[in-house]
């Protein structure tokens, strides 16, 4: 995340100096999006796995980008509703990615309502970003017959043998390593996924 780490940090140490002093919901004007969003960002990320880190990271990057000069003790719901009019109608990000940055800027906020850095958090006042439902279509047994027939003829055969048997995500597959494999049993333990998408995606 851009900005001044250091000076990120000598901001939120003198307003949680104020807050044990009883002036609580005072963030100084000097505390703004951006460098509230990186202290959280270092505060949380023991608790992430690398691939959630990342995530993270991209996510308040965009935040940085968009809303990061702005004060967070006047931050509005207005102001985070058009930035998500930004996101959805001219960046065209998909309706996942808008709902996870939403989350990502409310969690922020969240955590620094917890620690008396501001009175309340406005992004509790913007409805989250809707991900519209998409119908399922299972195949059958004929049709599974049929692409397992065709898979035989592939490399890739026994990924999609067990992809069929277990359910499994495409990162999941892919991170597998011999040690999850409980031959004896006959299960498969699930303990790590592989990011092969964008962060962030249109």
């Amino acid at each position: 995340m851009r900005g001044t780490k250091r000076d990120a940090e000598a901001v939120l140490a003198e307003a949680l100096a104020a807050a044990s002093q009883g002036k609580f919901g005072l963030a100084p004007s000097a505390l703004t999006v951006a460098g509230l969003l990186g202290v959280w960002f270092d505060a949380s990320r023991r608790k992430w796995k690398p691939t959630t880190e990342a995530c993270m990271r991209a996510s308040a990057d965009v935040w940085v980008e968009v809303l990061g000069a702005v004060p967070v003790a006047k931050l509005t719901a207005a102001d985070v509703e058009r930035a998500l009019t930004l996101f959805e109608r001219e960046r065209k990000y998909a309706p996942k990615t808008c709902r996870r940055l939403f989350t990502v800027l409310r969690c922020a906020m969240r955590w620094a309502v917890k620690r008396k850095l501001v009175g309340s958090n406005p992004v509790d006042d913007v409805e989250p970003p809707a991900i519209p439902r998409r119908e399922v279509r299972v195949w059958t047994e004929e049709e599974v017959a049929r692409f397992m027939a065709t898979a035989a003829r592939t490399e890739k055969y026994m990924l999609f043998r067990m992809a069929l048997a277990t359910g499994m995500r495409l990162g999941e597959l892919l991170a597998l390593r011999w040690e999850d494999v409980d031959f004896k049993s006959g299960a498969v333990h699930v303990c790590r996924t592989w990011q092969t998408r964008p962060l962030l995606k249109g």
